[in-house]
Formats: structure tokens, sequence, C-alpha cells
């Protein structure tokens, strides 16, 4: 693959992103490349499917198989997406199969069952859960004057921890930053040179251990880590990389590691460490009962992808979602609320589906062992890598 057949990438890329600019992540390529893009008369969805197959069919002769198989996968999701943003009819495991790279199917809701009965046991009090854990997370909540100390105290730390797995870059930057009205809890954009602007969405209070998963999965060893590891086969020529797009399998993998980063870096001890870190501020952490509480949400990760494929599917109405989402989330009704805007009216429905199948899919690759945990951090990996 020629670094030619990479820009055409960029270019469909960014004309997508003209058509729908909610679905890119980020962007650090040439300046000029998006420029030019953005002065085109407006593309069509049909033009770019046509383009991504016949950009698919040329790059099949890429001699490394790592970045051939990387950039055939990304370009099946393009076209895809764009197939089914201009009116053809996919059913939805396909979708997600085309784009994602993964299985959509329904998690038995006695998966839920199981990690309610283990809150049983965990949370303090009687009566029922939902009730306890508001109960709890009421007596975990970070003062509002002390967010912003929070997230650098524990991004300082988790820097240092992370330098001692994986190699990082002097002079990278992480600059947070509060704000409101959106449907997800964090955000990280990632600006080049090192440079990541992390937004926390503080529309609600924010619990303890919240706070803490926020910096491992934004910050480090998570997302802004994995750019900062991926720059070197950016500037090799792989300028593919330049680009991040919500509708393919790419996010499944940087969700994957963004969402076992806190256990990558720090296995069982991960809440005591928060623990350690965010005391000393005058931040309340119950380490013991949050680990439980992580470990039983785990099982509840697949509450909102089962609501949006049963929806898209017909099996549930639209109006019936949020009783669905209230039996089996134990957060308080707005926390609640806030997650079914974001997994129903995005736009791009399919991507809640990247955290628990980009989870399960880093820690079988990963299992344990921190040298494949930087592979993952600093290769050019696909869903299907993950899972051979």
């Amino acid at each position: 693959m020629t670094q030619a057949t990479g820009e055409r990438y960029l270019e469909l890329a960014l004309r997508f992103a003209r058509l729908r600019p909610g679905l890119i992540d980020s962007y650090v390529g040439p300046a000029e490349l998006k420029a030019r893009i953005d002065a085109e008369p407006e593309p069509s969805y049909e033009a770019l499917a046509e383009d991504a197959a016949q950009l698919g069919a040329e790059a099949a002769a890429e001699p490394d198989d790592t970045r051939r198989r990387w950039v055939a996968a990304q370009l099946t999701a393009l076209e895809t997406a764009c197939r089914w943003f201009g009116g053809e009819e996919i059913p939805y495991a396909e979708l997600v199969r085309r784009c994602h790279q993964v299985e959509a199917g329904i998690v038995p809701e006695e998966e839920f069952a199981s990690a309610h009965a283990r809150l049983e046991d965990a949370l303090p009090g009687t009566g029922p859960v939902h009730e306890r854990f508001a109960a709890w997370r009421e007596t975990q909540l970070v003062p509002p004057e002390l967010i912003g100390p929070g997230l650098e105290a524990v991004a300082a730390e988790l820097r240092r921890r992370t330098a001692a797995v994986v190699e990082l870059p002097e002079g990278d930057r992480v600059d947070f930053e509060l704000v409101t009205d959106k449907t997800w809890s964090g955000f990280a954009d990632y600006l080049g040179d090192l440079h990541t602007r992390v937004s926390i969405n503080v529309d609600l209070p924010i619990p303890s251990s919240q706070l803490f998963e926020l910096v491992s999965h934004e910050v480090y060893p998570g997302h802004h880590t994995e750019h900062l590891c991926k720059e070197p086969l950016l500037a090799a020529g792989r300028s593919e990389l330049a680009i991040f797009l919500f509708t393919t399998p790419q996010a499944v993998v940087a969700e994957g590691i963004a969402t076992t980063a806190h256990e990558a870096l720090l296995g069982a001890e991960a809440d005591h460490v928060a623990a350690e870190i965010l005391r000393p501020l005058g931040i309340p952490y119950d380490a013991d009962t949050a680990a439980v509480i992580r470990g039983a949400q785990h099982r509840m990760d697949s509450v909102g992808p089962n609501l949006v494929q049963q929806v898209a599917e017909g099996r549930i109405a639209r109006e019936d979602a949020r009783p669905y989402a209230r039996r089996w989330l134990i957060e308080p009704d707005d926390v609640v609320d806030k997650a079914l805007s974001f997994y129903l009216d995005d736009d791009w429905p399919p991507y809640g589906i990247c955290y628990p199948a980009g989870k399960a899919l880093a820690r079988r690759f990963v299992a344990g062992d921190p040298a494949r945990f930087r592979r993952l951090l600093s290769e050019q990996l696909t869903p299907e890598d993950l899972a051979d």
C-alpha cells in the first residue's frame, strides 16, 4: 500500500465526515488535504460507497498483511455505513458485523440478574438494590470544586504508572475542560502534536470511582495513550491512521483499550490505588464496595446494546425502552435517561456495542500480559486480529 493509497482513504473518510460530521472523532492529517475536501461539492453516499469498494479492491495488493487487513476492514465499514445512511436496508446484526467486525447478539437477562444478586451482597443497608445503590452513590460524590484537582491528580499518577508499562514521549499534554449538555460522560479529542483535550460532562454529579475511570479511559492508559503509541506508525507513512471514524472496527479496538485500561495497568488493586490518590484531596472513596460494583456493572455493559438491537429489530417499541433500561440499570433516573439518549438518539446507534465487545476482545487478547497490552496500544490491529 502506498502513501497515496493511505491518503485516498483519508479523502474518503473526510468526505464521509462532511455528510456525518458527528461521526469523526479526530483528524490530525494535512490541513491542506482537509481544506481541499471541504471545498469540493458535497458528496453522495452512493458515490462514497462505490469509491470505498473500489479502493478496497485496489488495497488488496498491500504486502503488509497487518496493514492490508486493517484498511480492508475500515473500507468495508465505510462502504456499509454509506449504503445504510443512503437508505439501503441492512439488518442490524449484519450492519454491526460489517461495520465493527463483531457479532451482535442479545445477552440473556440472567446475566443482569446475576449482577443484581452480587450487588445484593455488597451494598450496605436493606431494601431494593436500586435504592441501596443510590444511597451509597450519594456518599461517594466528588464535590464540584474538587473535580478539576481530582482529574489532574489521577492523571499525574496514572501517567507515572503507565510510563513504567509503555514508553511515553516527552511533552505529551492533556487539557481537561468541564462541559454540560452532553449525552456522554467523557470525550477525548486528540489534537495532534501529543496533545489531547478531554471534556468531562458535569451535567450530573460524578462519583469518585467514575472520575477515576474517566481518567483511565480517556487518558492514561486509554485513548490519549493509544494516540501517542500509534504516532510512530503515522510518522512512518501509515497516513490512514490520521483519522478516526466511529462507524468502523477501529472503534472496537479503541474502546477495548479504554475499557480495560484500568485493569491492564493496575489489576485488582485499581480502586485501592484510586482511593490513595483521591482521599488526600478530601474526595470520598469506598474502594472495596466500588470494586464489587465495577465488576457487577461489567456484567450489565450489554443492557444498552441489547436495547438498541431489540428496538432496531422491532422486538421492543421505542416507548418501552425506558422500562427495560430502568429494570436493569442501577443508576438514578437522571443517569439512566442520559444513557438512553446516548444509546438511542446517537447519530450511530450501533456504537454502544463497541464497549462490551471491545472489552471482551481486549481482555482475551491481553490476558494479563503487559507486553500484549503494549501491542494493543501500538500496533494496527483489527477486532479479528484480537480474536485470532
